[in-house]
């Protein structure tokens, strides 16, 4: 078996209890066990949160864009957001949808509603809310919003409903957290999101991306 043994093959006992070669699995596949024998499969396979993609370190930029959504392996997505701190002091974190891939995003002044904490509801908005409080600037006294945004139902031809829950170092100095609600107003498969302040650009920070793998 040694002497015929070509590269990236492995040796194992098979179901005689005799030494074996089995090839090596193609790109992207893992080595498995059903309990009984080994294969190859897939990476990844099966439910669970798998990262997309990242800004990686966000340095003056007018937004930030993720497109890599698929509607054949992905319902819904969390983007996770570490000190993203705004140019402009005391500015709103928000984010739009889009439907084309991202050549437009929807923005309207009735594309989404969305609400606050204990039902404030907030009406008909251009922009989802990620963070109801404004940021501060200063990356050591601020320190920006940091937090999660749930994408719920991107895939699906239904009104798209973003649930963030995020921590706001305020332009007053004070942190803050309220939770927000938004979703889209019209069913849409929702495939690129947009995040952006309501002024001003995104001095620094970093976004990461994953999908909610379907079962």
């Amino acid at each position: 078996q040694l002497d015929a043994i070509t590269r990236g093959s492995i040796l194992y006992g098979n179901a005689s209890g005799a030494t074996a070669r089995l090839a090596k699995g193609g790109a992207g596949t893992v080595l498995t066990s059903d309990g009984t024998d080994i294969s190859w499969t897939a990476a990844g396979g099966g439910a669970g949160m798998e990262f997309i993609a990242s800004s990686g370190a966000i340095s003056n930029s007018g937004s930030v864009e993720f497109t890599g959504f698929d509607a054949s392996k992905y319902d819904s997505y969390t983007l996770f957001l570490m000190n993203v701190l705004p140019a402009t002091d005391y500015a709103g974190l928000s984010m739009r949808v889009s439907v084309d891939g991202g050549s437009n995003y929807l923005s309207a002044s009735n594309s989404y509603s969305a609400s606050v904490s204990q039902w404030t509801a907030l009406g008909d908005v251009n922009a989802m809310p990620i963070a109801y409080h404004q940021a501060g600037n200063s990356s050591v006294a601020d320190g920006g919003v940091s937090g999660t945004v749930n994408i719920l139902g991107a895939a699906l031809n239904v009104p798209t409903i973003i649930s963030p829950v995020t921590g706001v170092m305020q332009g007053n100095g004070l942190p803050g957290i309220i939770a927000v609600s938004a979703k889209t107003k019209a069913a849409t498969v929702v495939n690129a999101v947009q995040v952006f302040f309501h002024t001003g650009n995104i001095s620094s920070g970093e976004i990461t991306f994953f999908g909610i793998v379907k079962e």
